[in-house]
């Protein structure tokens, strides 16, 4: 399991997209996901395997739209980098 760690403003509620990068391993995935009032936060991930994941994540706050994209390289089931734009 992955955890994407987090430190917001404001209590986060939004959507998690995940898609595989790698070609031989095509998988995608969306999550709701709900802070519950909390500004530091994990958003845990249940990734199928090893390999690279492109991960958006959007929310809504005070009436403006905002997200958030990485990509994350998982082996033997453990983030060993990120990379955020």
């Amino acid at each position: 399991m992955v955890l994407l760690r987090f430190n917001f403003d404001h209590p986060f509620q939004g959507k998690v997209l995940l898609r595989s990068i790698d070609c031989g391993n095509c998988w995608s995935d969306m999550m709701q996901f709900d802070s519950q009032g909390k500004h530091d936060f994990d958003i845990p991930l249940d990734l199928p395997g090893d390999g690279c994941y492109h991960i958006l994540i959007d929310w809504e706050h005070e009436g403006r739209m905002f997200f958030h994209e990485t990509t994350v390289k998982v082996k033997d089931g453990i983030q060993v980098a990120e990379s955020t734009y």
